[in-house]
């Protein structure tokens, strides 16, 4: 097993927003529904475990429907990781985590009487000497690994299809938490990476990505060593530009 993981994670309301829609999950913890992010960046150092788990959520609904679906997604993780073991593998059990969360986003949806509520899910697992990421919406993962910064994510949107016909309008998420299973079949976008020392993985809500291209990212990420530093940096390079979302962002550096 690799040794050492040196984590971050830091959230910040932006400054257009007037409560933070986005929530995480990070060292067992998260935030309440109605929050105004994180007052610091918030970081540890420990030994590397199967069934360490990171992820990202963006919710969505207006009022306070966005920041009640990240927040039942995010609450539900650590009794979810109890069952891990009980999986055949590790994508089945991710595949499942993700089914489950939006069950309950969607029941919770349907409990509020309200309608177009949902989060998206970008996060890490850690499985022995691997590192699985998967996500359902906008939220992304990325790597960088040789001064290389790759997208290991995939977006669950129809940008495609609003370049093809020069739509004027934001692309629309394609899969999310929050749907009713009834209606489509969620596919979560797994990815199994060997880890290696010197990995740096980036999980972050689309209020980072919207600010900031990808070498913008990189350029920052090769400037900082220490992950609570370049969290911290990389949220303020979003406030700069505009901070026109909520933004969260979660480092790990595998050492």
């Amino acid at each position: 097993m690799i040794g050492m993981i040196d984590a971050a994670c830091g959230s910040h309301v932006g400054k257009i927003r007037e409560n933070n829609e986005d929530n995480f999950y990070f060292s067992g913890g998260y935030l309440e529904a109605d929050n105004l992010g994180t007052s610091r960046v918030v970081g540890f150092q420990r030994m590397i475990k199967s069934g360490t788990c990171l992820a990202v959520f963006d919710g969505m609904g207006g009022g306070d429907n966005g920041e009640v679906a990240s927040f039942e997604a995010a609450a539900s993780v650590e009794e979810l990781l109890k069952t891990a073991d009980s999986y055949d593998s590790v994508h089945e059990f991710l595949e499942s985590l993700c089914l489950i969360m939006n069950q309950k986003v969607f029941d919770k949806q349907r409990k509020l009487k309200c309608t177009h509520m949902g989060s998206t899910v970008a996060g890490l697992y850690v499985y022995k000497d691997y590192m699985y990421s998967f996500n359902l919406g906008d939220s992304r993962v990325y790597c960088v690994r040789d001064n290389q910064l790759m997208q290991v994510s995939q977006d669950h949107t129809d940008a495609a299809h609003v370049k093809a016909h020069n739509i004027n309008r934001r692309p629309r998420l394609t899969q999310h938490l929050g749907i009713d299973p009834e209606m489509l079949r969620l596919e979560p976008y797994i990815v199994k990476l060997e880890m290696k020392r010197g990995d740096r993985f980036l999980i972050c809500s689309d209020g980072l990505t919207d600010m900031l291209s990808n070498e913008d990212i990189l350029r920052i990420m090769l400037d900082y060593n220490s992950s609570e530093k370049c969290t911290e940096a990389l949220i303020e390079a979003a406030l700069e530009k505009g901070g026109r979302d909520n933004v969260t962002v979660i480092l790990a550096k595998i050492h």
